[in-house]
């Protein structure tokens, strides 16, 4: 007789393949690499403990889902930041979180709402005490996050969550190379955003939300043109 709970072990225990993609996925969205840097099957495998057929596998995962390029008889690269990949991302971002807000009852969400203003408020204070740049990041995520969960769409969400990886990368990647910190007045904005759905008024929720993101997204990309 075969041994239930080995079945599902075998079944929700991840494969090193997995492990070996969740890694690096977390590696890119650290910032660890640099934009571009050349990534090897052998060292990866040492830095990781693992074989280097995992990574190898990994890696192919992470070139199909746009993380990392492929160059024949060169190998695996990270993706250069270029404005439109950036802007590209910004665009995808900006669709799911709309999609949310549509997917909104037009009564106040009242636990939706608490959880937004208070996230604000959180985003405010870690902006005073000038933390690391993912320490900021986190919780800004966390606040879009919460809008976009709103369309009960997992695949809309899952593809939300991919593109939260690009977008650290791209910031993190922008903030060591000028310093920059996020403007406070976003979390005035993300207040009036929380301000609007609580109202019920969910096409002033989206206006703000497409000017909040477009402020971001401006002042990113002419950090992008001043690097170049």
């Amino acid at each position: 007789m075969v041994d239930r709970q080995f079945v599902l072990d075998e079944v929700t225990q991840p494969t090193l393949a997995e492990r070996a993609y969740e890694r690096l996925l977390e590696a890119i969205a650290s910032g660890s690499f640099r934009s571009e840097q050349k990534l090897t099957v052998a060292t990866l495998a040492d830095q990781l403990g693992l074989s280097p057929t995992p990574i190898n596998q990994a890696l192919n995962r992470l070139v199909g889902e746009g993380f990392i390029r492929f160059v024949p008889r060169r190998g695996f690269f990270t993706t250069a930041i270029t404005a439109s990949r950036f802007s590209d991302t910004y665009d995808a971002r900006l669709i799911c979180e709309l999609y949310g807000l549509k997917h909104l009852a037009s009564e106040p969400v009242v636990h939706l709402v608490a959880q937004l203003k208070q996230l604000a408020e959180e985003y405010g204070r870690r902006w005073e005490l000038e933390g690391p740049p993912s320490y900021l990041l986190e919780v800004d995520e966390r606040f879009h996050l919460q809008i976009v969960v709103q369309s009960k769409n997992p695949l809309i969400i899952e593809f939300f969550r991919k593109l939260s990886v690009h977008r650290w990368e791209m910031y993190l990647q922008l903030y060591y190379t000028d310093k920059y910190r996020l403007r406070q007045t976003s979390r005035d904005e993300h207040y009036a955003i929380a301000g609007a759905i609580e109202d019920g008024d969910a096409d002033r929720a989206s206006a703000l939300l497409v000017e909040h993101i477009g402020n971001a997204k401006s002042y990113l990309l002419e950090l992008i043109a001043r690097g170049q």
